[in-house]
C-alpha cells in the first residue's frame, strides 16, 4: 500500500487532485457487497463498524479503501484506477499481485 500527502495522481507534469472523487463516482466502485474507496470508512462495506475498521485503510488523507478484496478483485480496483487516472496498464504503468 503506498500512502501519499493529498489524494493526487501524477500524468506528465500535472498533478491530478481529483483522482479520488473522479473513482468515488464511477460506477464500478461499488460491487454487489462493497465500495471500493470512500471518504466514509462504513461506506466500505455493508457489515459492522468493527468490520469496516479492521478491513481498511486510509490512503491518502481522508480517503479509505476496502482491503478485504480477492485477488480478482483488487486487480479491477486497480484497473479502474489506471482507467480514471489515464494511464494505460503495461505502457504507462505494470503491477503485480503475489
Amino acid at each position: 500500500l503506498i500512502k501519499h500527502d493529498s489524494c493526487s495522481t501524477f500524468q506528465g507534469n500535472l498533478k491530478d487532485t481529483e483522482f479520488c472523487e473522479r473513482y468515488y463516482k464511477n460506477e464500478k466502485n461499488r460491487g454487489s457487497s462493497r465500495t471500493y474507496i470512500s471518504q466514509n470508512i462504513y461506506e466500505l462495506y455493508q457489515k459492522d463498524a468493527e468490520f469496516c475498521e479492521t478491513n481498511s485503510e486510509e490512503f491518502v488523507t481522508g480517503w479509505y479503501v476496502a482491503t478485504n478484496l480477492s485477488n480478482s478483485v483488487k486487480s479491477r480496483v486497480i484497473n479502474m484506477a489506471f482507467q480514471v487516472a489515464g494511464l494505460v496498464e503495461n505502457s504507462d504503468v505494470t503491477f503485480h499481485l503475489g
